[in-house]
């Protein structure tokens, strides 16, 4: 599995509400995407909130606390924006190892930045029954301060479907709470990757303690989950989540140096990710993960999920994001901006 798809949701209620409704919003569309539906939908089954659906739509796990937190310094960047740095695309290579380590040394290269919020912007397409997939964009703009979360955006069925129903925009913005996303044993806020060790060893051994279940905030199941399968399918999907994170581009070179060192990889040139670019697809034999880097090996473009799916999973405060077989995520954009609304 990728990092464990445990979120946990704490207060405040209206968020998780909202959060859980609109998801179903999205679920339901595709479900019933022959005919619109007759009726407006029970409200019961509208349950799940914005923040939830921001996090599923990437399969990345979220805690959503209502405690105010202490943000840490902001360093305003130019154009806002902590992007990979322009640099010329590696010679051809002929193993994933070679072009990972191609890419790390073109992050090692990219001086880091920081701002006020953390902006993600993803589309997910998802398979539908009876062929093609819904396809939708969910944009994040996080901070301790608050934030801003943006879900339904552009949805529309490929190829289309004349009066089926879509999912609808939805905006929330929402005032000061933590976010932290679950890897392995591990619960990490913005705060805490930016603060990621930039040695490959050291990195190594901070996933290792994670894989293990070491965190003392998770639920068992989350960490249990995480030693059930190999450390390598581990980084893979930990790689998934950190190389499009506020991780530094020093700790995005040690994620792929490390990734580079795990046995079993593979790799296949001259693909094309969702949204139509070009790039490179990275996987390893037994991992429902696969994702596509761009042609320098330093950018993560996409992954795709191939898995068996998962139901979405409540107990007390905790939910577990579903999984869907075949969805892909492309990453549209991310990075470091200084004002709602604003992007890369």
């Amino acid at each position: 599995m990728t990092p464990d798809d445990l979120m946990l949701s704490l207060r405040p209620d209206a968020l998780t509400e909202d959060s859980h409704r609109l998801r179903r919003e999205r679920d339901l569309a595709a479900a019933f995407a022959a005919r619109r539906p007759r009726s407006p939908l029970p409200a019961r089954l509208l349950k799940a909130g914005l923040g939830l659906a921001a996090a599923a739509a990437v399969g990345v796990p979220y805690v959503v606390s209502s405690s105010p937190a202490t943000a840490p310094p902001s360093v305003a960047s130019p154009g806002g924006s902590a992007g990979v740095a322009a640099v010329p695309a590696p010679a051809e290579t002929v193993d994933a190892r070679s072009f990972l380590l191609a890419g790390a040394e073109t992050l090692a290269k990219t001086p880091a930045a920081s701002a006020r919020y953390w902006f993600s912007s993803t589309r997910t397409y998802d398979p539908v029954k009876g062929g093609g997939v819904l396809a939708v964009t969910d944009e994040v703009w996080s901070s301790p301060r608050g934030g801003r979360l943006v879900t339904g955006k552009d949805a529309e069925y490929l190829p289309a479907r004349p009066g089926a129903a879509l999912p609808e925009e939805k905006s929330l913005d929402h005032g000061p709470m933590l976010l932290k996303t679950a890897i392995g044993g591990a619960l990490v806020s913005d705060a805490d990757v930016a603060a990621l060790p930039s040695g490959q060893a050291a990195l190594d051994r901070w996933l290792r303690d994670a894989y293990q279940g070491r965190g003392e905030d998770l639920p068992a199941e989350a960490a249990a989950e995480a030693r059930a399968e190999t450390y390598p399918a581990f980084v893979l999907g930990a790689a998934r989540f950190l190389l499009d994170s506020p991780a530094t581009p020093a700790t995005r070179a040690a994620v792929l140096r490390l990734l580079a060192a795990q046995p079993g990889l593979t790799m296949q040139q001259g693909v094309t990710d969702p949204a139509g670019r070009s790039g490179v697809q990275i996987g390893l034999a037994g991992s429902p993960v696969q994702l596509t880097v761009d042609p320098t090996g330093a950018k993560l473009l996409a992954f795709t999920y191939t898995g068996p799916d998962v139901p979405e999973k409540r107990a007390g405060t905790s939910v577990r994001a579903a999984q869907v077989s075949g969805r892909k995520v492309a990453i549209l954009s991310s990075g470091w901006v200084d004002t709602l609304g604003a992007r890369p």
